[in-house]
């Protein structure tokens, strides 16, 4: 009886010659089968054969990628969950430090109500702290102060403009100063409370006034270099002798 090459007989003859590492062409596969079968019929099984071994390696691959990819969008939402997570504590902490900082403001404004020297303390208690209304006020200072002295130490009535807060710092200073220096000394004095004006640019103001006075021709503010200082005062008796004999 005739035997019948079959896909599977051809299949095993692949597969024996794989393990020899051999390959598999169409004349060692028909003397695996002892010669049995047409060249025809074995390279039609042997198509089939590498096709199905095609697809079994494509579908493998991409079942490997597939868990790959879950692999890694496992691994992207655990990261993303740990950095909300960190985002999370760092605003409860943020509004943690906020409502510390609120209560040591409290703390701070009761402390200077009830202090020893409270006018000293006024830049402070005029400053209202989150959320709270204070209704503390600061005086401005008299017109007659003692050099070195603030204007809490001395406040009176009288408010202040931003061409007086020039003068004044260069009075207290006693030598030139520079505009960021004036700046700084009305901050540090508590001048800039004093101010009739509202404005948001306070310290622009002062150097603008500063600038407008220097320019003046008989202005009470004159340049030296990139400073500013008060001008001289002749005194009353030698202007008095200029206006009775004048040069010839």
């Amino acid at each position: 009886m005739k035997q019948i090459i079959t896909l599977d007989r051809v299949r095993r003859a692949m597969d024996h010659l794989a393990d020899q590492n051999r390959k598999p062409t169409l004349l060692a596969i028909r003397a695996f089968l002892r010669n049995r079968g047409s060249l025809t019929t074995v390279r039609k099984f042997r198509a089939e054969i590498e096709a199905g071994a095609e697809a079994s390696r494509s579908a493998a691959a991409t079942t490997e990628a597939t868990q790959n990819l879950a692999r890694v969008q496992a691994t992207h939402a655990a990261e993303m969950a740990a950095m909300h997570a960190i985002i999370a504590a760092a605003a409860d902490r943020a509004r943690d430090l906020e409502l510390r900082l609120a209560r040591v403001e409290v703390l701070l404004l009761a402390a200077q109500a009830s202090g020893p020297n409270p006018a000293a303390m006024a830049p402070i208690a005029a400053a209202p702290a989150p959320g709270i209304k204070c209704s503390t006020t600061v005086a401005a200072p008299s017109k007659a102060t003692v050099p070195g002295q603030s204007l809490q130490e001395t406040a009176s009535d009288q408010r202040m403009t931003f061409r007086d807060i020039g003068i004044r710092a260069l009075e207290e200073a006693q030598k030139p100063l520079s505009l960021g220096e004036i700046c700084d000394m009305a901050e540090k004095l508590g001048w800039i409370k004093l101010l009739d004006s509202k404005g948001k640019t306070p310290l622009a103001s002062i150097r603008s006034k500063v600038y407008t006075e220097c320019r003046k021709p008989h202005g009470q503010i004159v340049r030296v270099g990139k400073k500013f200082r008060l001008r001289a005062r002749r005194p009353a008796a030698t202007r008095t002798r200029s206006r009775a004999h004048p040069a010839r």
